[in-house]
Order: C-alpha cells, then structure tokens, then sequence
C-alpha cells in the first residue's frame, strides 16, 4: 500500500499508470480490451476515452429517467453474462458439484437450503447468479484456507 500511495496522484488518477502497464507489458492482448465503466478499449487517447465516459454517463442517465416512464431497460451489470452462463456446462456441472457437495465448508456459515433453492430457482430461469457467485467464491476460498485445494488454471 506504501509503494501505491508513493506514486504520484497525477499518475494514478484515471488508472494512467495502470494503462500503460498493462499496454507496455501485454500489448497485442490489451489493446482492444475495453474498459468495463466506459467500454473504450485502454489504448485510446486520454481524450477519446473521456468522451467514452461522458457517454456511458449520458446513456446511463436516459435508461434511469425512461425507466421513470416504465421503458424497462436495464444498464448491463458487467462485461459478462452469468446468468446464463451459470446454466451452461462446465459451469453449471461445476457450480453444482460444489455447492450441493455434502462435504461443502460454506454451509458452517450460510444455510445450505437457501442455496440449494436458490441453486434450482437459478437453473428453473430466475436470476440468482449475484448470490451464487458470491457463495462459490467464499467456497473456494475456504477450501484453500481451510483444506489446502488450490486449482489449476484448466479445471
């Protein structure tokens, strides 16, 4: 935290530093990644991707005042689809492997019904991705605090 906070301010405001990192160091494979909150790619000008911002602001601003009118529109939550891609194998086979294990270690701190439920009423249609990703998670983690599972990049 000491080494962040020594940087410069004028170097960390806009993610600067960070931006030309990642272009420096991983340049075919960052260059048309776009940012998430403005979905301009990093290596736009500072200029261009400013105007990105305001854009992605403006366009936040019109869907919340025409959801005032009933127009349901709802922003994009993330760069990713987990809703469905819950319901699609691997991940579904791998989300129901681990949560609905009997030997779960979440289920010491989150009752395990609540997520069976919500693990059926996800997979039935409804959208409880938000919760389950955060189970999975704490899931995982505890399984490599607790047990010593760590996984490889192509489980």
């Amino acid at each position: 935290m000491e080494l962040t906070m020594a940087i410069p301010e004028y170097l960390r405001r806009g993610s600067y530093i960070y931006r030309k990192m990642l272009l420096r160091e991983f340049p075919e494979f960052f260059k048309d990644i776009p940012w998430q909150k403005t979905g301009t790619p990093i290596s736009w000008p500072r200029s261009l991707a400013r105007q990105g911002r305001t854009f992605a602001e403006v366009k936040d601003e019109f869907r919340q005042r025409a959801s005032w009118f009933g127009f349901c529109n709802p922003a994009p939550r993330g760069f990713a689809d987990y809703d469905k891609w819950i319901r699609q194998e691997p991940a579904r086979s791998f989300f129901e492997e681990l949560l609905r294990s009997p030997s779960a270690l979440y289920a010491e701190f989150i009752p395990r019904q609540r997520v069976e439920r919500d693990l059926a009423k996800h997979l039935d249609g409804g959208n409880r991705s938000e919760g389950l990703c955060a189970v999975l998670t704490f899931e995982i983690w505890l399984q490599q605090v607790f047990e010593g599972k760590y996984r490889s990049a192509d489980c």
